[in-house]
């Protein structure tokens, strides 16, 4: 085999993707709830002119009557009745699926909630689902700011969930009482770091808005209405389905109309309360952490100016519509920091958004602003003293004055510059932002050298930040540049949060695909491993989050051919996203992708090509034809063509993902190396050696200064530079860069004995070798080296995990005038659609196949 086409992974976040491969020398691989009636409600007065947190039904004359049926006893009927230890004691109301009542735990002496699915629903298979898998979410959250649930307990035939009874206000009625700044701060804090608990639980609360916040006689926050039921309280909450018209259930002022709702569910089912709705859940698409930030934007800006965050009078339909669009009233306040942070809570791109975490830490450093200025008042005072006492005292103070003063205005820039900064990093990326990183490199490079010193008293913020600038540095194909950012922030966070903090597990991902692009695999499965152990344990079984970190593992090993381990994960992560986020989503794609390229790999073409069209499809649908990770998918298409000698298909292809990457990138970066060894591939399996040795010289040029001297993506462009030499009888040359391939990949699997690639690599060019001593005329040599090329690929071919190795050992056995040993080999892989160009000659050379056709014949 003398050289070959490169398959990559998509990455989005980081463009900067490299292939699997199809027969080649050049394989640079690559990337690649919900509401109803939940203690907590404000509404009902209790002893001591309190107020109850309790459902919003409320004025109990006004409670309908229940009824009990055959299957449990409900309403009123339950007073007096014992649940496990607990005694009701009395009947708060219901919605449309639950109902509350109030308790008293003889055996534990307290005050408890307890929170029940009407007779009526119990049995309905859905709403009984939502009511325990409720009951899940809060047993996971145990934070002070967080409504905590004590028990689940059967009793008259029915589930109960034991929850904290609290007693104090919604933050609605908080807004409308007004409060004090300080105070305002405080409360939004508290919210933050309860959705920040939230969120690393991998809990999306979908609903958050005032009527679902409270604030206990204590002054405590409490965030309510986790998980599956949200009460239906004015605004309308909306139903929108993928096949009709938006529908609404508007509340029943007074009789407790409650209902439950989804917030992505079955059939393109969309729900919640539109005025405080994200954009992408408006639109239909999964709720994130990120959209629990828009709708905390919008919270942030109702408590801080005392009105309502969009203009009020629409329809639900219509309100449903503005939310899509992210339309919402300008907040103007006099505080420039909470302005700059309710910007990036209301951005429209999700990934520009803080997290609950960084948001709270922000409003932290906001609340203590006035602090730092009375102690820099206090410093000028003791300034002001020193001048009675001397003009040297004098001088000194009024410098102390400055230096405080300028210190002040420097650490306040510090802050803005850092916002700013991740925002051009997020524009700069490329798979954010087609044609623009380029020009942002220098502002980039900039960012890097200062975060440190700027940002080191925030050191969360700060490792967000160093994550964003690695993740846009591999993007950008600068691996140096990215290694300390990436490592850097990562040490952070665990130095910050602990090894085992869901959020490291973003971080641990990014770095191990460092490793991986820089051929370190043991370094980047123990990284992918660790954060996949974390998620896991976190997360749900179908999390979409789960997908990224079995994604990576997938590429691991199949970047290194261990196939058998790579599929099953690959397959996971598919399942998980199409359940989770549907057909048509852009991760959905990528999977689709990664999956591909190890059939392809395989030689599994019929099952490779309709997941890559597919993937190739929702691409362009979602990002428009000239998005670079459409050239991923076109450039993987285009390989398994070439595979199957499908040249007049494959180069069309590879010319548009080499075109859409020069525009996109530039001519430097590694995914155009990786378009132009591909479309230099192709030329040569086409005997086109004069217009293919230029395309492989330039690739292995940019292969060289994106990813260093010793990278398995040089190793395959000089490959196949080789074999154009060969073809062009320039054997000195030929003989020289297949030796400095050799090299290459021989370290390589020095370093990673588990490393099946190198090992291929190893045969691959070895074959190319004896190839080049035959030309010139070293018959014995080019014998030896065939045969180490055969030991190096026997026990590989076996495997028959790749088409690749069983055609590079067929030819090694055909160059050796084995044929007999051949013949098995190259009839398989010919009877299943595989043709190579030097396997085709070789046959045709030994009487295996006749002078002209791909059909095998019986040996005279």
């Amino acid at each position: 085999m003398t050289g070959g086409s490169s398959y990559e992974a998509n990455r989005r976040s980081a463009p900067g993707g490299t292939g699997i491969g199809g027969p080649p020398a050049a394989r640079p691989e690559g990337t690649m709830a919900d509401e109803e009636t939940e203690p907590g409600r404000s509404g009902a007065s209790g002893p001591a002119g309190t107020t109850l947190i309790e459902p919003p039904i409320l004025a109990r004359s006004a409670a309908p009557e229940r009824s009990t049926t055959e299957s449990g006893t409900s309403g009123p009927d339950l007073l007096g009745q014992m649940v496990g230890s607990i005694k009701v004691v009395e009947y708060i109301g219901s919605g449309g699926f639950g109902e509350v009542y109030r308790g008293y735990d003889e055996k534990l002496g307290r005050k408890v909630a307890l929170k029940s699915l009407r007779v009526e629903r119990m049995w309905d298979q859905e709403g009984r689902a939502r009511f325990l898998r409720e009951a899940r979410m809060l047993s996971q959250l145990d934070h002070p700011n967080i409504c905590r649930i004590h028990d689940l307990v059967t009793a008259h035939g029915r589930e109960f969930l034991v929850l904290e009874l609290l007693s104090g206000v919604s933050l609605a009625r908080r807004i409308e009482q007004g409060c004090p700044r300080p105070r305002q701060l405080a409360i939004a804090e508290q919210v933050a770091r309860a959705l920040a608990a939230a969120h690393e639980k991998g809990i999306v609360h979908r609903d958050l808005k005032p009527d679902n916040v409270m604030i206990t006689g204590d002054d405590v926050v409490k965030v309510l209405d986790f998980g599956v039921a949200r009460p239906s309280v004015q605004p309308e909450t909306v139903e929108l389905r993928s096949d009709g018209p938006a529908r609404t259930r508007p509340s029943v002022a007074g009789s407790g109309g409650v209902f439950d709702t989804y917030a992505l569910g079955h059939d393109g089912l969309v729900a919640g309360t539109p005025y405080y709705m994200s954009p992408e859940q408006a639109r239909g698409e999964p709720a994130s952490p990120a959209s629990d930030l828009y709708s905390f934007g919008l919270l942030l800006q109702e408590l801080l100016t005392g009105r309502r965050p969009r203009a009020e009078g629409h329809d639900a339909s219509a309100e449903l519509a503005r939310a899509a669009r992210g339309e919402s009233l300008p907040f103007d306040g006099d505080d420039r920091d909470l302005v700059t942070l309710v910007s990036r809570l209301k951005s429209l791109a999700p990934a520009s958004r803080p997290s609950a975490l960084d948001a709270a830490e922000r409003l932290s450093w906001i609340a203590a602003k006035p602090r730092r200025r009375k102690l820099r008042l206090l410093a000028a005072g003791v300034a002001a003293a020193l001048v009675a006492t001397t003009a040297v005292a004098l001088v000194q103070g009024t410098r102390a004055s400055r230096a405080a003063a300028r210190a002040e205005r420097e650490a306040e820039t510090a802050e803005q510059v850092s916002e700013f900064l991740t925002g051009l990093f997020k524009v700069s990326d490329p798979g954010e932002a087609t044609g623009r990183t380029i020009t942002a490199r220098e502002i980039l490079d900039r960012g890097a050298r200062k975060v440190d010193s700027e940002l080191a008293g925030q050191p969360l913020v700060q490792a967000r930040l160093m994550a964003t600038m690695g993740t846009v540095y591999v993007g950008l194909g600068l691996y140096r540049d990215a290694e300390p950012l990436l490592a850097g922030a990562l040490a952070t966070q665990e130095k910050a949060l602990g090894p085992d903090h869901l959020e490291l597990a973003s971080s641990l991902d990014s770095l191990a695909e460092l490793r991986w692009r820089q051929d370190r695999f043991a370094e980047a499965e123990s990284l992918h491993r660790r954060a996949l152990a974390i998620r896991e344990k976190a997360l749900s079984p179908v999390h979409p989050d789960l997908a990224k970190s079995l994604n990576g593992l997938g590429i691991v090993y199949r970047r290194q051919r261990r196939f058998s381990e790579a599929e099953p994960l690959y397959q996971r992560a598919l399942a998980i996203r199409e359940k989770a986020l549907g057909p048509d989503h852009p991760d959905v794609a990528e999977s689709l992708n990664d999956l591909a390229i190890l059939y392809g790999q395989e030689g599994k073409y019929a099952q490779a090509e309709p997941l890559l069209v597919r993937a190739l499809g929702i691409r362009e649908r979602l990002s428009g034809p000239g998005h670079v990770g459409v050239a991923s998918f076109a450039n993987n298409l285009a390989t398994l063509y070439w595979t199957q000698r499908r040249f007049a298909d494959a180069e069309p292809l590879y010319r548009r993902a080499l075109a859409i990457r020069v525009g996109a990138l530039g001519t430097e970066h590694p995914q155009v190396a990786l378009s132009t060894s591909n479309l230099a591939a192709l030329y040569l399996q086409q005997g086109r050696y004069a217009e293919a040795l230029p395309l492989y010289r330039e690739a292995a040029r940019i292969w060289e200064k994106a990813v260093g001297p010793r990278s398995r993506e040089l190793a395959g462009s000089l490959m196949g530079a080789a074999a154009c030499l060969l073809n062009v009888r320039a054997l000195d040359d030929a003989r020289s860069t297949c030796d400095r391939s050799l090299g290459i990949v021989r370290e390589l699997a020095a370093t990673a004995p588990k490393d099946r690639d190198a090992r291929s690599r190893i045969g691959r060019t070895l074959l190319v070798r004896g190839r080049i001593e035959a030309a010139m005329g070293q018959r014995d040599l080019a014998r030896t080296t065939w045969l180490e090329a055969v030991g190096v690929l026997e026990p590989l071919a076996r495997e028959e995990r790749s088409k690749d190795d069983q055609s590079a050992y067929a030819q090694a056995l055909l160059c050796l005038g084995r044929v007999e040993e051949a013949r098995p080999v190259a009839a398989k892989l010919l009877k299943s659609g595989y043709k190579h160009r030097e396997l085709l000659a070789l046959c045709r050379e030994h009487g295996l196949l006749p002078p002209q056709g791909d059909s095998l014949s019986p040996i005279p």
